[in-house]
């Protein structure tokens, strides 16, 4: 019976999503009812706000089911999609009255990405109460001054998305005011590109990728490398990633895990709220409980750790080899060869794989984002 009702909400989703919206009517209206009743807000607010969810419904479903890969049921797309909403159209009214409350919002993103630039030696350790002093400073000075009402709010992009890519630009402007000599330094000795490439021995192909990748082009090369993976080795992978770069799980994230209602909220408790404090192998052994139980192993967390690190540094390759033939910077006919390089690079050299784990940091955060 279940599945019939799946199937027939799939069937809407894909000619009538209208109808689809109309359908769960009522479940939109509570999500948002529930969304908004502690912010303070009068009735007749509640009903634009109300209306606003409805019209963006059907373009942003769209967007949650193509990425989903009909891999999740439909009325769990419909709840995280109005949620989504519901946080956009709460940036915009903080946005709007120039609030600090939306900086103070986005702490815990803020922090969770400074917390991944220190671990991959972006940041210094030592730097980064003061990195995020500053970061935090200069987001409300861009608030007050009305730089980030530049933000075109359409449905098709999120504040959120926008937000990410000043923080981005923030962090990379300060790194550069910091530590310029030590990244001349490091330029010059990575001065031979990161393949032979006789025509042009003293490029650096990583740095051009940094500087001028589509994020957009890398996002959908990494979800086509992905839908080629197996289903539990994709959700696998998908779950070490997100908890890799701190990322909150969500449970349409766990749904396949098939695990208990005690143990999903013990799952959710954990991976569901700002866990950037905990430490990385306390993350591996609660992540590793309960893919042992999904998968009815005894694996110890180093063993999945293992296979992550793997997994991970051979995607970084291919996406690395599929740009840099876009850049011309490499043939097809060579594609095996660079690929073989190019992983040997980021497992052994650590001024590349420094390099390749922000890059694709990059590319991480960026994915997750549409979501």
């Amino acid at each position: 019976m279940a599945l019939n009702k799946q199937k027939e909400d799939e069937i809407l989703l894909a000619q009538q999503p209208q109808q689809l919206i109309w359908k769960y009517k009522k479940v939109v209206e509570q999500l948002v009812n529930r969304f908004w009743k502690e912010k303070a807000i009068s009735e007749s607010e509640e009903e634009m706000i109300t209306t606003m969810v409805f019209q963006r419904l059907p373009t942003r479903l769209a967007k949650f089911q193509k990425k989903a890969e009909g891999e999740t049921y439909v009325l769990t797309l419909l709840v995280e999609c109005t949620q989504t909403i519901c946080n956009d159209l709460l940036d915009l009214q903080l946005l709007d009255q120039k609030s600090p409350q939306l900086i103070l919002k986005y702490l815990p993103y803020i922090s969770a990405r400074l917390d991944y630039l220190v671990q991959t030696d972006f940041f210094k350790a030592q730097d980064s109460e003061d990195v995020l002093q500053w970061t935090q400073q200069k987001l409300l000075e861009k608030l007050q001054s009305g730089q980030l009402s530049k933000f075109e709010s359409t449905n098709e992009t999120l504040f959120r998305t926008f937000l990410y890519r000043v923080v981005k630009n923030l962090f990379t402007d300060l790194y550069r005011s910091l530590y310029r000599t030590q990244k001349n330094s490091q330029q010059l000795e990575l001065k031979a590109p990161l393949i032979a490439h006789k025509s042009d021995a003293s490029s650096n192909p990583f740095e051009q990728l940094s500087d001028e990748m589509n994020l957009s082009q890398q996002i959908h090369r990494m979800n086509q490398i992905l839908c080629l993976y197996s289903f539990n080795n994709r959700l696998k992978f998908e779950l070490c990633l997100k908890t890799n770069y701190f990322l909150l799980l969500y449970p349409a994230d766990i749904q396949a895990l098939q695990l208990t209602t005690k143990e999903v909220n013990q799952l959710l408790d954990f991976f569901g709220n700002d866990y950037q404090q905990e430490s990385s192998g306390q993350i591996w052994q609660k992540l590793n409980q309960y893919i042992n139980r999904w998968e009815g192993k005894q694996a110890n967390a180093d063993t999945l750790r293992k296979w992550f690190t793997r997994q991970r540094n051979q995607l970084m390759a291919k996406l690395l080899v599929l740009t840099l033939i876009d850049r011309e910077l490499t043939q097809s006919l060579q594609k095996k060869a660079t690929y073989n390089m190019l992983l040997q690079k980021i497992n052994k050299d650590r001024a590349v794989a420094k390099y390749a784990y922000q890059w694709f940091g990059d590319i991480v955060y960026a994915y997750y984002q549409i979501r």
